[in-house]
């Protein structure tokens, strides 16, 4: 698993001021490790459904000023 933090910015307006956090997350998972087996074989010969799986999180977090 990768991760990165984007950082801490303050975009927000004199009048309405905020804070945001950004990060992104990625990970690989084994379809098999959760005991699903099934893959669609194509006429070309390739699959549809491959056992690894690409997951990535993309987080924005804002703390809106009180």
């Amino acid at each position: 698993m990768s991760a990165s933090r984007a950082g801490v910015v303050s975009p927000g307006s004199r009048e309405a001021p905020d804070r945001r956090l950004g990060a992104t997350a990625t990970t690989k998972i084994r379809r098999s490790d959760f005991w699903m087996s099934f893959i669609a074989v194509l006429d070309t010969g390739g699959v549809l459904v491959g056992d690894e799986v690409s997951i990535t999180l993309d987080i924005q977090l804002i703390k809106q000023a009180t």
